[in-house]
């Protein structure tokens, strides 16, 4: 499937995460590799939740670029990316030497009504952060057209 035919389907997020992951990282213009960080958050919120999605983040850090979401997606997306990071104001999702599997166990035994909200106004916004990445690919197409022929 081309760049081109990914952008006119209905859903193209996923297309372009399986285009993009069929490629060794190391082979990627630097655009791609931040479009290839916000595809695996996006997925990760989408496939199991926004707790799981911080859960999954490899060294606790807010992923630089979801930031992306403050030039390409619309106001909703932009304020939701806002109180996510003023939620986590020191950009780090858990402390340096908690684990996954213990920020996860702690939010799971007392949720946060703050944390809840986000999670619930994630889905709300779910078409709005597909635009902003799409739109992020539509500027960047002559990357993916290079890295994906």
């Amino acid at each position: 499937m081309t760049v081109d035919q990914i952008l006119a389907a209905e859903d193209p997020v996923p297309l372009a995460a399986r285009l993009l992951s069929n490629r060794p990282p190391s082979e990627l213009p630097s655009e791609l590799a931040r479009f290839e960080e916000v595809l695996y958050f996006y997925g990760r919120i989408y496939g199991g939740g926004l707790s799981h999605a911080i859960g999954a983040a490899p060294d606790g850090a807010i992923p630089e670029a979801l930031r992306l979401a403050r030039t390409h997606g619309s106001p909703a997306v932009v304020s939701w990316e806002s109180r996510l990071q003023a939620y986590f104001p020191t950009g780090l999702l858990f402390a340096p030497l908690q684990t996954r599997e213990e920020w996860e166990m702690r939010y799971n035994d007392a949720p946060d009504p703050v944390f809840e909200q986000l999670y619930a106004d994630s889905h709300k916004i779910e078409v709005e952060l597909g635009r902003a990445v799409c739109q992020f690919l539509r500027e960047h197409i002559h990357a993916f057209r290079q890295a994906c022929p």
